[in-house]
């Protein structure tokens, strides 16, 4: 699970992850909602979860100059499989909305508990 912060608007974005004996249940629980903590104002929300994808933890996610967090990898936590890591979800913090798209090119191996980094134009 990764937090993305966004310094125009103060807001912390958190996906999914997993909720287990350590962090409040027994079993362990997939999770695919997106949290949002307001830190101006203190206060946490609920993102949509409208074409949200599959519970997902071990994921890299940037934030784009426009507002769109790209989450790359990862494993589904329900079956613990890597996601294909060609397979990009986006999520739109402006419209908080959900979309996806296929990565073209060189296919890679998936990956899970990787990290990425934003250049100009690419994320590496």
């Amino acid at each position: 699970m990764n937090g993305i912060i966004n310094n125009k608007t103060g807001k912390f974005y958190v996906f999914g992850g997993l909720s287990d004996q350590f962090t409040g249940t027994e079993n362990i629980i997939a999770l695919n909602d997106m949290n949002i903590f307001d830190t101006i104002s203190l206060t946490w929300s609920k993102g949509s979860t409208i074409y949200a994808p599959l519970p997902r933890a071990d994921y890299t996610a940037t934030l784009l100059s426009n507002g769109i967090i790209v989450f790359i990898g990862g494993r589904e936590t329900n079956y613990f499989v890597d996601v294909d890591i060609n397979q990009i979800v986006l999520y739109d913090t402006t419209i908080n909305k959900w979309s996806s798209m296929t990565a073209q090119g060189v296919i890679l191996e998936n990956r899970n508990g990787h990290s990425a980094v934003l250049s100009k134009y690419y994320i590496y």
